[in-house]
């Protein structure tokens, strides 16, 4: 089946990635929606992260107004405001192996989270990765470089 056929009916295809053939499911707008929820909650880890390192009682203006700033964002999460900040962290590698988590899951039972994906997420396939999410695939680029040692 063509690529082109299986991103019309979501229907799975087949990728190589180090030298093992995989089942993927096309990126559909439940899996986008899966991966939005993800990005926000790491977004919201990150920004909290930071707020708790700021001293809630500081006298310091410059700190005051940081953690006001930090305040704000962690709200905007929930509001949709932020996509900029979101989009960035879909985008990361961190991002690309959840991705592929997501359209692993289905059909690889031994899958189980995206740590599992992580080692399949190399500077040399991000690209490949990334264009196999968009469904812009070649018919010669579902192949994966070899495995560099």
């Amino acid at each position: 089946m063509s690529q082109e056929l299986a991103e019309m009916t979501a229907l799975p295809f087949k990728v190589e990635l180090q030298g093992k053939e995989y089942t993927l499911s096309n990126m559909t707008l439940g899996l986008y929606a899966e991966l939005q929820q993800w990005a926000e909650k790491q977004l919201y880890k990150k920004l909290h992260d930071r707020l708790k390192a700021l001293p809630a009682d500081s006298e310091d203006k410059d700190i005051r107004e940081i953690r006001q700033q930090l305040k704000d964002k962690i709200v905007n999460i929930s509001q949709g405001e932020i996509r900029f900040e979101i989009a960035t962290i879909m985008n990361s590698a961190e991002g690309a192996a959840y991705q592929l988590f997501l359209m692993l899951k289905k059909n690889h039972p031994e899958i189980k989270s995206p740590e599992d994906c992580k080692h399949l997420v190399t500077f040399e396939r991000f690209n490949q990765l990334q264009k196999l999410v968009e469904g812009d695939v070649d018919e010669g680029d579902k192949k994966s470089p070899p495995a560099q040692s």
